[in-house]
């Protein structure tokens, strides 16, 4: 499980397959994703194919970049206590 706000590790991996600029882009774009839905939620969880469909990504690679945050083999949970607070 993951807290709020969420920060994606750049891939060592992808950054050689794809270049740097390339991977830095995908990890921003991935985590302004998940950090607007997760903005006001409790809590959320998000499959890997939800956010590769929801972005254009191929699921393998969200999943090389989001595996490291959360460790789940079919997606990733992000909780926001903050968000639980106002509630």
């Amino acid at each position: 499980m993951a807290r709020y706000p969420v920060t994606v590790p750049l891939s060592p991996k992808l950054a050689k397959k794809l270049s740097p600029s390339i991977a830095h882009e995908i990890a921003g774009k991935i985590g302004r994703y998940i950090n607007e839905q997760a903005r006001d939620a409790p809590g959320i969880t998000f499959t890997y194919s939800e956010i590769s469909e929801e972005l254009g990504i191929f699921k393998e690679i969200v999943k090389e970049f989001l595996f490291p945050v959360d460790g789940g083999h079919n997606g990733i949970t992000i909780t926001n206590p903050k968000a639980q607070e106002k509630a």
